[in-house]
Parts: structure tokens; sequence; C-alpha cells
């Protein structure tokens, strides 16, 4: 609503397939259609990183992450947690973790690593290596601690993010190769959102 009271056009299922760098900016639709532009804003993170020029120099990851049942606060304070503050563990791989509302806690359970972004359309957390990768942290969570022995993981889940070559987590904010009127901007991998919004409007000005 912000967005369009301030004169922005919102169009959801029209996917950006293809760009031509002329005198003015074409951006090419789903389903043949085309718009023209003076300039262009590119907030894709880990997908068309030919749209984007970033293929090649930064390469998407499929982060998983799981939620439990809730713990009493007796529970929360004999792990560590009372204080509520994220955490993650120095042993590698590292689990990073946070509190849940309801007592419940939200761990990150690793990294599925894809040869092409594009098999992010057809990945499936039940399956496959994602499932393998659950199974495995699930069981390694459960020796962290007498309190995790029994812990019901109610929640699997996973997204893509963006790393760059040889695990750059610095944020990409850049003009494209190809033309100086596209900002591309992305892959803030574990940095959050407050980077997001910060170059999000810096790229606006």
């Amino acid at each position: 609503r912000a967005a369009e009271r301030g004169g922005a056009l919102i169009r959801e299922r029209s996917r950006v397939e293809g760009m031509a760098f002329g005198e003015k900016l074409r951006l090419d639709l789903a389903g043949g259609r085309q718009l023209y532009t003076r300039g262009v804003l590119l907030a894709n993170n880990a997908q068309s990183l030919e749209l984007s020029g970033l293929a090649g120099s930064h390469e998407t990851k499929f982060t998983l992450a799981t939620a439990t049942a809730p713990f009493t606060e007796e529970q929360l304070a004999e792990l560590g947690l009372a204080s509520g503050k994220p955490f993650y563990t120095v042993e590698l791989p590292y689990v990073w973790g946070r509190l849940l509302h309801g007592g419940r806690i939200i761990f990150g359970a690793g990294l599925v690593h894809l040869k092409d972004w594009r098999e992010l359309e057809s990945l499936d957390v039940a399956q496959g290596p994602p499932a393998e990768m659950f199974a495995r942290f699930e069981q390694r969570v459960r020796r962290f601690h007498p309190v995790l022995r029994d812990v019901e993981i109610t929640h699997r889940w996973g997204g893509p993010i963006l790393v760059g070559a040889n695990w750059d987590m610095c944020p990409i904010f850049r003009r494209h190769p190809q033309s100086p009127r596209v900002l591309v901007l992305g892959a803030f991998a574990g940095h959050g959102v407050a980077l997001s919004v910060y170059l999000g409007r810096w790229a606006a000005e």
C-alpha cells in the first residue's frame, strides 16, 4: 500500500525472463509481454543469476531450518536460552538458532549445495538430500543436551540464499556490467533484513 501511494505499480506473477540493454531498457515478461523503462533495480537474490550478471561469480544454496515444539521456561533456562538471545555453536559445521514465540526454538539445519539455481524449482525438503540432512541434523541436536534428547521437531522448511565465490558473504550493491542504469542488489545471505532495507533505500536515492 505504501508503494502504491508513492506511485508504484505492483504486478505479481509477472516473471522477468530477459532484458535488452538499449537506449531504453526492455524487460521481457512471461507471456510475451514487454516493459520499457529508464532504470531497473534487480533485487533478485539466489535466482536468475544470468539476468543479473552474477553467473560464475556467485552460487545458489538452499538453506534448511527446523522449529521445535514448545519448551518450558525451566527447560529454556537449563539450555542457557532464558535471555532469548540468538545463538550459534562453536563447533563446525556450526548450528544457529533463536527462540520463537511460545517457547519454541528455530534451528538452522545446514545447506544443500546445488549445481544450478534452477534445481530450486523441483527441490522437495521431504525427499533426497534435504530429507537426509534433516535426519542427520535432528540426531545431532538431540545429543547437544539432555533437555533436547526427546525434542519434537514440528516444522521443516528451506529457502534459497546466495553466496559469493570462496564463501564471500558480502552483499552485492553494484551496477550491471551491461548498463549503468541497472542496479543489482542482493546476496544478503546471513546478514539478514537490516542491510536489505538500508541498501534498498540507498538504491532508491
